[in-house]
């Protein structure tokens, strides 16, 4: 993962005039960039705003926990004045500081949406040339995967390759089901149920995968975005039946929880150490990732939603749809 680190000069603000969880206070939460992409980075932290400056990149950032109040949309940050453009919602469209102007960065997950790529390949055609891939990968291999429903009904499902939500566009499985190698399932069952205390449970966005979808991915994403796709040539761990992606949902409503940044949203919001978005997303975060650790699974440096379970590499890789499960 590429290693980023921010100038700490930062400082609250909009504590007088806001509660951070109106939509007027998270609407300044995000990434600015100006004219050479160089970044100015607004966050929640500790129940006040903060800026942080770009450095010269985005991970291990080195934070200030000093705080400064401000006034109206004006903001004290050392010696300067960060000022807020709005748009005619009266969110922010911009920030000048240091004579600098900074645009908000889009991530096309705005307003609900899912985040999309644009294919290298008609997406007509990737099916058929991934079914048409030669392969050393057997079909046939012995396996011992398992639905994870089985061993809890409180999973909730949404298998986003089931349907048209996904980065792809199109549906990709044929059937809304997750599957697991046996000990992996009974791992990630013990996760629900050590959730289910905290009012929490664990939504499932997908688990085995068969290597010709895996195939599809990578032919399909751009060169600057393959760190977010397995390379076919040596099979995914989804492949084996020991990787799950998965968010945290309220039992008691349903409502899946807002980690900062959207499942296979292929950006920087997805790397696991982000710093960005509000204490309570990052708190939910490391929350997921300690309960997932605890029963032997690992994530992904690249994507807070992505978990391997230990030993995934003595296990097969399959191209077994799902009918034939």
């Amino acid at each position: 993962m590429k290693k980023i680190f921010f100038c700490v000069l930062f400082f609250a603000f909009f504590t007088v005039f806001f509660a951070l969880n109106s939509t007027e206070a998270t609407g300044y939460i995000g990434t600015y960039e100006d004219f050479d992409k160089k970044q100015l980075m607004i966050r929640e932290y500790d129940g006040y705003l903060q800026v942080l400056l770009q450095e010269s990149g985005f991970q291990d950032a080195l934070f200030s926990e000093r705080k400064y109040l401000c006034y109206d949309f004006d903001a004290l940050v050392g010696n300067g004045i960060l000022k807020f453009v709005l748009d005619e919602s009266e969110l922010p469209l911009e920030v000048v500081f240091d004579d600098k102007k900074y645009t908000k960065k889009l991530y096309g997950t705005e307003g609900g949406k899912v985040f999309r790529i644009q294919p290298l390949f008609p997406v007509e055609d990737l099916k058929k040339m991934a079914l048409e891939s030669e392969t050393v990968f057997d079909e046939n291999k012995d396996h011992d995967l398992v639905e994870i429903i089985e061993y809890d009904d409180d999973f909730l499902l949404d298998i986003r390759y089931a349907t048209y939500d996904n980065f792809m566009g199109i549906p990709l499985y044929t059937q809304s089901r997750a599957f697991l190698q046996r000990d992996a399932a009974l791992a990630l069952a013990a996760v629900n149920a050590s959730l289910k205390p905290k009012g929490l449970g664990l939504v499932i966005y997908d688990a085995y995968r068969p290597w010709y979808v895996t195939k599809m991915f990578w032919d399909a994403t751009p060169e600057n975005m393959k760190q977010f796709v397995a390379d076919p040539e040596t099979g995914s761990r989804h492949n084996r039946g020991c990787a799950v992606d998965v968010s945290l949902y309220l039992l008691e409503s349903g409502d899946v929880i807002y980690m900062g940044g959207g499942y296979d949203e292929f950006s920087e919001r997805s790397y696991p150490d982000y710093p960005g978005g509000t204490s309570e997303q990052r708190y939910h975060r490391e929350l997921l990732k300690e309960e997932m650790e605890r029963q032997g699974f690992r994530r992904y440096e690249y994507e807070w939603w992505h978990f391997d379970y230990r030993g995934w590499e003595d296990n097969p890789v399959l191209n077994i749809p799902f009918e034939d499960l």
